[in-house]
Parts: structure tokens; C-alpha cells; sequence
């Protein structure tokens, strides 16, 4: 095969990855094929076709065969792409108000004239050389894909799987092309200035020790602010979208954990060496990839897309990770009735040092001189014999009143400010594999072997392996919450069938929520299906995903709209404009209080001013973002605050607030800013750009009319919602 048939072939296989096996024929998912592309779902009336859904759900199973995964789709799996796939129509409609459109022609030109890395990459040779004859080829006439490859499958229904490839990359242009014309717009519609770029810059870069002050509204007792009924109804009639509300339903739930049989932890033993044995089999360069695939159908992974410490993972697993190199898996660790396995994306160097260290302690009589000298004197001689970590355990074992005398003084990891302020300077101060001490703390007397130091940060992505219930589980977890339910809606239940049913399912959770139709809730959408398809008063038993089943009843229903004035006014009107007003009021009391107050000003002198004032510590670190007001609230005040300084006040929707600085550990220039401005302004204003879209699609999706319109998705069929009525 000649060099273009490689890179050509390789582009196949790229796209293939996640798509059906050649010569597949696809089926619609979960029901019977769709009738003259019937729609999966109607948003706003307006519906998506039923093959984008079809499409996908074959390409995930694909996929999942490839790994040699389950070949059944996980419901929130399933819950996910849909809820994707409503985006892109709100998208899709909130283009179309503002006369956005991109076509897939658009979409086409831009594949060509400007092909995203991922297309690129399987035609760069080993020279690193993009043969964009080849790519243009092969994308404006697919059909002579035939011509440059020479495989064994036919080459008819090599050329349709192509073209069908070539649709999908070019849906997905469009569709990235629309949302970030939309993101143009709204950012044209709330512009990112100059100065909020300067100001997130030094608020992102500046670490410093010290605090903000919080001085609520309610300082100013409500007993002394009048709230007239014509300011009142002034407020509410200029800011009535304040009080819009979607619709919503309250439900109240019993969700049971369905405990597992035995021979159902033996399958999940199996299932986990699997998933190692396919991550860890794979090239090195792969791995990441299929642990995305593979979390998909998983639990969401809680760590952050940042490093992290040591002290962010389980203990149970830090000595593991701390020796695992990128690429690797730890685990699996029983946490939370759950097994983790931890995958390593990459490791880092972090600025705060991490120590593990062991410890010997004596004890004293306070007050006793005559026994702190004979301590200190012991102390003294045994650290002359201390010459290895061995030697150090002995002493532990021998000497050692501290009760973790029995795992060899081993305190763990800790980072600084961990421990007392004598312990932690003489732990930190001290080198590697030598006895340190004595050191006195208000526990005695120490004797320090730090044994190890760690400034490493690890990206981890975390798979979540609960305990999997067999069928026969789930059916009776099932016939005992549809039990239940017939006893509520019959008005037969009592506490001792609710005990019962707690005691049977130890980790059960009751809640009462208010859902809107998007909420997924559960890690399912099927409970929000449920609510805003029945009545007040129905209940239904759920199957959720990850072996639960949910018992629900819908309390109250909740149409959209504006809240009429006089329903609202006593408890939500009146309250806005009365907060307004004591803001006004505390202005002048504020400017005052500026003048007065210190870096290091307790809080309890600062309540002499402003008695409910409250104080945020910040040690080491970005400032914080106040509670319940925007993050970027107080970015104008961290540069123009000094070290030893106080600046503000800012007003906030529920407060004031000061800025104060003891000292700062890391700040950026204003060169810096010059330096970094024009990458930091790119990267902010991108971040921005998804920010204004998200917020966006979320109010358009608290807003939507959607019907859910796969099979299963309304109470009554096959998704398990039996019971109701």
C-alpha cells in the first residue's frame, strides 16, 4: 500500500472507531424503526429527527464492543445524548431569533478551507508534512476513497460507510459553527471590556493571605426601612422578569439501592478486571480515549479537570498513587459501598509541598520540670541512635504514647498548617530520612522523621464501579417499592411498612424536590418524564440507573410564568425593595467603615460598626467569589489593594463588600499583564463566550415545551414506571 493509501486508511479507521462495523445494518434503538423519521423529541414543537439518535445510540454500542464492554446502554448513557441533542435544537433556535444560520454547505467549505486537528491528523506523515491534496480529495469526491484504499471489504459499502462518516463530521461542523456564532452574538449583546479582562487576569494570578468582609443588607433592621405600596408595585412592574418562573413539579421520592447478591459481586470482580485488563493493554497513546469511552456508561467521575494533591484522593489510595506513573490505574478501593479504580492522565509540579512523617511522643505532667528534663534528656539520646527509618520504628514501638504508636507513628500525608504551628515548622523545616527534635506542642514531646515530600499534582479521572444487583435483585427490590406504592396511593401505608422497607434497603434516601422537565435527577430523566407527564397525586416506581428503583409521588404541580403581583408581593416584593433600600442606607455607614478598618481588624471589632458583618479567610490562595453573588464581584479591587491594605466597599446584590490583604505570596506585574495580555484576553474571552452560552441554554431549557418520545419514556411501559394512579 502506497503512502496516500495509508493515510487514507488510517482516516477510515479514525472515523470508525466510534461507528458501526462495516456492512452493519442499523435498527432503531429500544422499539420498533422510526415511521417516515418520526422525531426522538419535540422541543418547543419543533422535533429532532429520530435518526441523530439512532445513529449515535449504534456508534456507543459499537464502540462498547470494541472495548469488549457491555452491549446494553446505560440509561443515563442514553439520558445524556439526549439531553445533547435538545441543546443543539435550543441552540439550532435561538440562532434562527437572531437571524443566525449556518448551512451544511457552510459547514463543507469550512471542513475543507479549515479541517480542526482531529481530521488533519491521520493525513500528517512521519515528517509532520498535512498532504491536503490527499484530504481535499478524498472529502470533495468520497467516492474515490475506493481508488486510494484497497481493503477487503466491498468497496460499495466502503465508499457509503465514507459518505456517511463524511455527513456525520459535517453535521458536527455545522453544528459547532452555529453555537459559536451564537457565542459572537451574545458576547456582542454583553460585551467582555478591557477592564474585566485586566481585572480577571490579577484576581486569577494573585495568591495572597487574607480576607473579605461581608456586611449584609440586614444590618439595617427591617423594623426601620418603610416600604410603601406604590414603591412596591414600581419595583415589580420594572423588574417583572425577575419574577418569571418555568414550570416545575414537586415530588417526593424514596430511592432503595438494591443490594447485591453474591454471585453479583463475583460479576463485578470480573466486570473491573476487564475494564483494567482493556485500558492497561492498550498503546499508552490510547488510554485516555477509552477511558472517556468508558465513563460514558459509568458514574460521573467527581474529580476536577485540574490537579490535585494527595490529600484529594482517598487515603486508601494515596500510598498507590503516589508511586503511579501516567497511564496507569490504581485500584480497585472499596469507598462508599462503590469500587474506584483511579486512571492517571498526567502528573504536574504544584507549588505546596505535601509531607508524610512519622512520629515518636512523650508525654508530660504539665508543670512537672523534673520529668520534662528527664524526657528531653531520653529524647536526646535516642535521637543519637537514630540512624534509619528501622531504627526509628523501634523506637515508636518502645517509647511512642501516641495512638498511632501501632501503625509505626505514621501520621499520613498533611500539608503545611496541618498540624500545630511548632509540629509543622520543625516537619517542614526538616530533610528527608533524618531524625528531627525534640520539638515540644501542647501534646509533649516529638521526635520528627519526615519520609517523604511531595509536590506532585495528578490529573485523575476516576471510575466508579457501584455494587451491581442480578436481575433477580432487581425484580424483587422492584415488587417490594411497587408494594409500597399501592399501599400510599390506597392509603393503607404505615410506619412500620416504611421502617421495614428502610431496614431492608439500609442506604435508601428520602427526598422531596422541585423538578423542572430537564432535570435529571437520579442520574436519570426518567423521574422528570414521570412528574410533568401525570397528574397530583400519581406514583410511580422508577428504575434508575446504577441498581436503584425510586417509589415517587407528584405533590404539586407548577405552570410557567410571571408571578402575579399580589401573590407575591408580601413575600417576595416587598423583601426586594426593602434590601434595596437598606443598602442605600448603609452607604454612608460603609465608606465610614472603610476608613476604619485594618488588614488583621477582628471581625467581632468590625460588628461594632456593622454587627452582622461577616469575614472569608483567603491563606495562600485566588481571592474567592462572595456567597450568592457573581464570581467576579471584587476583580477590580485585587490589583489596587496593597499588601497592608483595605479597598473597596463594592455593592453586591445582598451585601458590601471590603477586600482586605495581609500579605500577598504571588502578583503579577502590570509588565506581566502586558506580557500575558494577549494570550490571557484569548482565553478569557473564550471562556466568557461558553459562559454567556451556557447560561443561555439553561434558561432556554427552563423555559422549553419538550416531549420525550422514545419508547419508555413515559410513565407506564418499559422504563419501570408501574404503579401510578
Amino acid at each position: 500500500m502506497n503512502r496516500r493509501s495509508s493515510i487514507v486508511l488510517a482516516l477510515l479507521i479514525m472515523f470508525t472507531v466510534a461507528l458501526p462495523a462495516w456492512g452493519q445494518k442499523g435498527h432503531a434503538p429500544k422499539g420498533k424503526p422510526p415511521e417516515n423519521e418520526r422525531a426522538v423529541v419535540t422541543v418547543n414543537g419543533h422535533g429532532v429527527p429520530w435518526y441523530l439518535y439512532a445513529n449515535w445510540y449504534h456508534d456507543q454500542l459499537s464502540y462498547q464492543r470494541r472495548l469488549g464492554m457491555d452491549t446494553v446502554m446505560n440509561q443515563a448513557t442514553e439520558d445524556s445524548l439526549v439531553l445533547q441533542l435538545i441543546d443543539d435544537e435550543l441552540v439550532r433556535q435561538e440562532g434562527a431569533r437572531r437571524n443566525i444560520n449556518v448551512s451544511r454547505e457552510d459547514a463543507r467549505r469550512s471542513l475543507l478551507n479549515d479541517p480542526p486537528d482531529f481530521i488533519k491528523a491521520p493525513f500528517v506523515d512521519g515528517s509532520g508534512t498535512f498532504h491536503e491534496d490527499v484530504y481535499r480529495e478524498v472529502v470533495v469526491h468520497p467516492e474515490r476513497i475506493a481508488q486510494l484504499v484497497n481493503p477487503t471489504m466491498p468497496r460499495d459499502a466502503m465508499v457509503a460507510q465514507w459518505k456517511s462518516d463524511l455527513s456525520k463530521v459535517i453535521d458536527y461542523t455545522q453544528a459547532q459553527m452555529l453555537r459559536s456564532r451564537l457565542m459572537d452574538v451574545l458576547l456582542k449583546e454583553k460585551p467582555l471590556t478591557e477592564a474585566m479582562i485586566r481585572a480577571r487576569y490579577f484576581a486569577e494570578n494573585t495568591r495572597f493571605t487574607g480576607s473579605f468582609i461581608r456586611v449584609l443588607h440586614s444590618t439595617v433592621p427591617d423594623s426601620l426601612v418603610h416600604v410603601a405600596e406604590p414603591e412596591a408595585r414600581e419595583w415589580y412592574d420594572s423588574h417583572q422578569e425577575d419574577y418569571r418562573f418555568a414550570s416545575a413539579r414537586q415530588v417526593a421520592a424514596i430511592i432503595l439501592p438494591v443490594v447485591p447478591l453474591a454471585k453479583d459481586s463475583a460479576e463485578l470482580k470480573q466486570k473491573i478486571a476487564d475494564v483494567r485488563s482493556t485500558v492497561m493493554n492498550a498503546p499508552a497513546s490510547e488510554r485516555s480515549q477509552i477511558v472517556s469511552t468508558l465513563l460514558k456508561g459509568m458514574p460521573p467521575n467527581r474529580f476536577p479537570a485540574q490537579p490535585v494533591s494527595l490529600l484529594q484522593v482517598p487515603a486508601i489510595a494515596r500510598d498507590a498513587l503516589r508511586h503511579a506513573k501516567p497511564g496507569e490505574m490504581i485500584g480497585p478501593y472499596v469507598v462508599d459501598q462503590e469500587n474506584i479504580v483511579l486512571f492517571i492522565d498526567d502528573t504536574v509540579s504544584l507549588k505546596d509541598t505535601i509531607l508524610r512523617a512519622r512520629h515518636v511522643l512523650m508525654k508530660v505532667q504539665e508543670g512537672d520540670t523534673a520529668q520534662e528534663h528527664s524526657i528531653v534528656a531520653l529524647m536526646n539520646a535516642l535521637k543519637e541512635k537514630i540512624v534509619s527509618e528501622d531504627v526509628f520504628l523501634q523506637a515508636v514501638h518502645y517509647y511512642s504514647e501516641d495512638g498511632t504508636a501501632k501503625d509505626g507513628g505514621d501520621l499520613g500525608y498533611f500539608r503545611r498548617g496541618g498540624s500545630v504551628a511548632q509540629f509543622d515548622s520543625a516537619a517542614f523545616g526538616a530533610p528527608l530520612n533524618q531524625v528531627v527534635g525534640p520539638v515540644r506542642t501542647r501534646f509533649g514531646y516529638h521526635l520528627i522523621w519526615v519520609n517523604d515530600k511531595v509536590t506532585t499534582g495528578y490529573r485523575i479521572r476516576e471510575l466508579r464501579f457501584p455494587f451491581g444487583a442480578s436481575h433477580e435483585a432487581m425484580n424483587e427490590a422492584r415488587s417490594d417499592a411497587a408494594a409500597f406504592a399501592r399501599a400510599v396511593q390506597n392509603h393503607t401505608a404505615n410506619d412500620s411498612m416504611f421502617y421495614a422497607l428502610k431496614a431492608k434497603y439500609p442506604r435508601s434516601v428520602t427526598d422531596t424536590s422541585m423538578l423542572r422537565r430537564l432535570n435529571v435527577y437520579g442520574d436519570a430523566l426518567s423521574p422528570a418524564n414521570f412528574a410533568f407527564n401525570g397528574q397530583t397525586g400519581d406514583i410511580a416506581v422508577i428504575t434508575l440507573p446504577y441498581d436503584r428503583i425510586m417509589i415517587a409521588k407528584i405533590l404539586y404541580s407548577y405552570p410557567t410564568g410571571v408571578a402575579p403581583y399580589e401573590k407575591i408581593r408580601d413575600n417576595f416584593v416587598y423583601t426586594h425593595v426593602r434590601r434595596a433600600k437598606q443598602l442605600d442606607y448603609l452607604k454612608p455607614i460603609m465608606l465610614h467603615l472603610r476608613d476604619t478598618l485594618t488588614p488583621e481588624m477582628t471581625v467581632g471589632v468590625i460588628r461594632w460598626s456593622a454587627p452582622n458583618a461577616e469575614s472569608f479567610m483567603i491563606q495562600n490562595q485566588p481571592l474567592q467569589s462572595p456567597p450568592d453573588e457573581a464570581a467576579t464581584i471584587l476583580d477590580s479591587l485585587v490589583e489596587k489593594t496593597p499588601d497592608g491594605g483595605v479597598s473597596g466597599p463594592v455593592r453586591g446584590t445582598h451585601a458590601y463588600y471590603f477586600l482586605r490583604v495581609i500579605q500577598r505570596q504571588k502578583a503579577p506585574t502590570a509588565g506581566d499583564y502586558e506580557r500575558d495580555r494577549t494570550a490571557f484576553a484569548a482565553d478569557y474571552r473564550e471562556r466568557y463566550r461558553r459562559e454567556l452560552l451556557s447560561t443561555m441554554l439553561q434558561k432556554a431549557r427552563d423555559y422549553a415545551v419538550v416531549e420525550d418520545l422514545r419508547p419508555g419514556a413515559t410513565p407506564g411501559d418499559s422504563s419501570g414506571t408501574a404503579g401510578q394512579h
